[in-house]
């Protein structure tokens, strides 16, 4: 726990490290992760956070004598348990849907909607090719967009031509 700015605060998380060597299962070296540990005490330190221990039994999320209180012992119990956990698990979560109920968006002008849905220009398609990065190519085996750029007026013609194309089908036309 921790005030800055007169408003208290707390921070929970898995920082994946370890304080002390006793946090840590299976560790067999006394050597082994104490550079971590020191960089990671050192961090806790440094923007003054406090390890607040757990307490009971280790490594669980159960009462502090590592017992839960429920046990069943009938078949129909258990069976309605199980019935219960997976319904629950597996139910679908109510939630309200976000709305953009009262938010402003710019809209685009009736010419700019026009535009929108009209044929590629000339200048728009060379405009592109030009600021594309010339190690591309629309295929492995073809020209990249260094070749298009550089010799722009010879494949104009029919890169203009796919596009209107295009744009009369809907349909990528095959070259």
């Amino acid at each position: 726990m921790k005030v800055y700015e007169a408003e208290h605060y707390c921070i929970l998380g898995d920082f994946n490290s370890v304080r002390s060597r006793e946090e840590r299962r299976g560790v067999v070296s006394r050597e082994e992760g104490r550079e971590d540990r020191r960089l990671f005490n050192i961090f806790l330190e440094n923007i003054e956070l406090i390890d607040l221990l757990f307490k009971g039994r280790k490594y669980t999320w159960m009462q502090p004598n590592g017992r839960c209180r429920v046990w069943l012992s009938k078949r129909g119990e258990v069976r309605e348990e199980v019935i219960s956990y997976f319904a629950k698990h597996y139910e679908e979560v109510k939630w309200k849907r976000p709305t953009l109920d009262g938010l402003n968006f710019k809209l685009l002008a009736e010419f700019e909607l026009l535009r929108l849905e009209g044929p590629f220009s000339e200048d728009e398609v060379s405009e592109v090719i030009q600021l594309s990065d010339g190690n591309k190519s629309p295929r492995p085996d073809e020209f990249n967009f260094s070749f298009f750029n550089y010799f722009w007026r010879t494949p104009k013609r029919e890169i203009m031509e796919f596009f209107e194309e295009f744009y009369v089908t809907a349909k990528l036309p095959c070259i």
